[in-house]
């Protein structure tokens, strides 16, 4: 299932800032094992790169959450 294999990687590219990087860096080579469709990698990368590390408080309030 592609949008749970998508979803893993959407939660990872928040929390991970290298494996958020290489996404970008090679995308296919990443996501094409896991099943995701060309146009969801698309869809994903057309995200701007600042939007992923925005909230500078996101780890300390997951964290928190737990």
């Amino acid at each position: 299932m592609p949008h749970k294999a998508l979803n893993r990687i959407v939660v990872r590219m928040l929390f991970d800032p290298e494996f958020q990087e290489s996404v970008y860096a090679n995308p296919r080579k990443i996501m094409n094992p896991l099943g995701i469709p060309d146009d969801l990698q698309d869809s994903l990368l057309q995200n701007d790169r600042r939007a992923w590390n925005i909230d500078s408080q996101r780890r300390k309030r997951s964290l928190q959450g737990l």
